[in-house]
């Protein structure tokens, strides 16, 4: 595929925009430290980062009710909120390729995230204006790795799938967008650059390398 044929580009969000993975974490090892379950560093990245498993779902080992996890889930999600709120931020780069992608190519949010999560970020990174749509949890009814985000965001693009690239830090998020025949660059994070993307298309290191592989 030529960069010059590029029309779409879908980015996920967390990990890959914004730099939101140790909040997640920090919020999920602390609701999980009240039933003394530890939830480490490295379990977070290759279970859940790795292969998309809940890391809430430990509790369930500790035996803890499904109820009782519905309440560790709601209350990690507040404590999340509330981080995003303060203290996310865009990841270096990702502002300035946004603003030389702007009005070139349709651009996405593609991510696994709740959408009450995603406006957080938003709002407090003022990056919602270099997009044109955004697909969260909320709009599918199967999450990352099955490939629904993407197709709904070929749909939304209206642009064939050779004409699109999709943006991924995670191994389930690049799981998903192969799974919808979609050419995918990683981008890897700090938690996830020592993870398997063998099956990629290309692996970036950061954000700023995508301007010039786009001929920008």
């Amino acid at each position: 595929m030529s960069q010059r044929n590029i029309k779409a580009i879908f980015s996920d969000c967390d990990g890959l925009l914004v730099n939101s993975e140790p909040l997640y974490l920090r919020a999920t090892q602390e609701v999980l430290r009240e039933i003394g379950v530890e939830l480490t560093e490295s379990w977070f990245i290759r279970e859940q980062l790795g292969k998309g498993k809940s890391a809430i779902e430990q509790a369930r080992q500790a035996g803890v009710s499904d109820d009782g996890i519905k309440r560790l889930r709601r209350r990690r999600n507040d404590l999340y909120g509330e981080m995003l709120r303060h203290e996310v931020e865009p990841k270096d780069g990702v502002r300035e390729t946004l603003e030389r992608l702007r009005g070139k190519f349709v651009v996405g949010v593609v991510t696994s995230s709740r959408k009450d999560h995603l406006e957080m970020i938003l709002g407090k990174t003022g990056l919602r204006s270099f997009f044109d749509f955004f697909l969260t949890a909320d709009d599918v009814a199967k999450l990352k790795p099955d490939p629904e985000l993407y197709l709904k965001a070929l749909e939304l693009s209206q642009q064939s799938r050779e004409h699109c690239i999709a943006l991924e830090d995670s191994p389930h998020g690049a799981r998903a967008a192969k799974a919808a025949d979609l050419t995918c660059y990683a981008i890897p994070s700090v938690f996830t650059k020592g993870l398997d993307f063998s099956y990629v298309d290309k692996v970036l290191t950061s954000m700023r390398e995508l301007p010039e592989l786009l001929d920008l």
